[in-house]
């Protein structure tokens, strides 16, 4: 499953549905945190990725859906807080 989110982020980016992209990868990296037995260096690689992909959502997407955006900040908080 989250090999599926990973592949589906990455035709979300190649199509320019940056919100989407950002979505997906975060599923990705929400399967992957609980099973995966990752080193910790793949595991904050895959933070700073999450991070960059929320960065470069377009800011009338962040307008638009500004009330799905507080889950994102939350996890900026979250993971970093580790």
């Amino acid at each position: 499953m989250s090999n599926y989110f990973e592949s589906l982020s990455k035709i979300c980016w190649n199509s320019g549905y940056f919100l989407y992209h950002a979505y997906a990868y975060y599923q990705h990296y929400l399967i992957y945190k609980k099973h995966a037995n990752a080193a910790t260096k793949d595991l904050r690689a895959k933070t700073d990725y999450l991070i960059m992909a929320l960065l470069s959502i377009p800011q009338i997407q962040r307008v638009i859906l500004f009330f799905h955006l507080y889950k994102f900040i939350y996890l900026i908080y979250y993971l970093y807080k580790i």
